[in-house]
This record gives structure tokens, sequence and C-alpha cells, in this order.
């Protein structure tokens, strides 16, 4: 799971111009994953305990295990409760965060169909 979700993150999150997602701006960090088989569930569990992500304007840091990764993003449709965003590198394959009561968590929508929850750090 861990190489789909960073490969999907960074894929989603390359090349961009703009100022990005205002409503995503700041760090989130891994609640739980959702649509996981029984047989998977220890290491989803593991693995987004461990996932951190920083959006900066139009940049998304991606940190796991003490590890970075920084990529850029482009937005692709901001509402008040859904932010889909993309890597603009060709391709447009979609990510989309889903607000999930409120602005402090969101639901990470992988291409799988798969999902993370994440919550909003503390400032």
């Amino acid at each position: 799971m861990q190489n789909l979700v960073l490969f999907g993150l960074l894929s989603a999150s390359l090349l961009a111009c703009d100022a990005g997602s205002s409503q995503l701006q700041g760090a989130w960090t891994g609640e739980r994953a959702e649509g996981i088989r029984d047989d998977q569930q220890a290491q989803a569990a593991a693995f987004v305990s461990g996932l951190k992500l920083v959006f900066d304007r139009d940049t998304i840091s991606v940190v796991q295990d003490g590890k970075t990764s920084v990529g850029r993003y482009k937005l692709y449709h901001e509402d008040k409760n859904t932010v889909v965003i993309y890597s603009g590198d060709g391709e447009v394959e979609t990510q989309t965060f889903t607000f999930v009561g409120g602005d402090k968590r969101v639901r990470w929508v992988l291409p799988d169909g798969r999902s993370i929850i994440l919550t909003r750090a503390s400032k």
C-alpha cells in the first residue's frame, strides 16, 4: 500500500504554477485507512499512522518514516466540501480530498477506491 499511496500522491503533485488550494494549506496527519482488506489492516494502519502531508501554496510534502518527498500540484476543482488536484504533467490523474464534518478532517480518495482519513495538525 505504501508504494501505491506515495506513487499516487507524487504523480498528482509534480508540476504546477498556481497558488494551490487554500483549504488544504497546512499539515495533515494520517488517522486511518478505509476500504482495506482484512489481511492488510495492520500494514495499512502502520503506514497511515506515520503519514504526514504538508500543503504550502502549490507544493505538497509527503513525510513517511522520516523521509520527505516534495512535489507541486495544480488545482483541478475546489468547492466548499471537495478539493481535486492533479500534477499537470500530461495525463490528468486526479486526487480527491473531501472534507468530513468540517475543515479539520479530510478523506483522500486513492485511485483504486481506497481512502485515507487525514486530520489537520494543530498549529
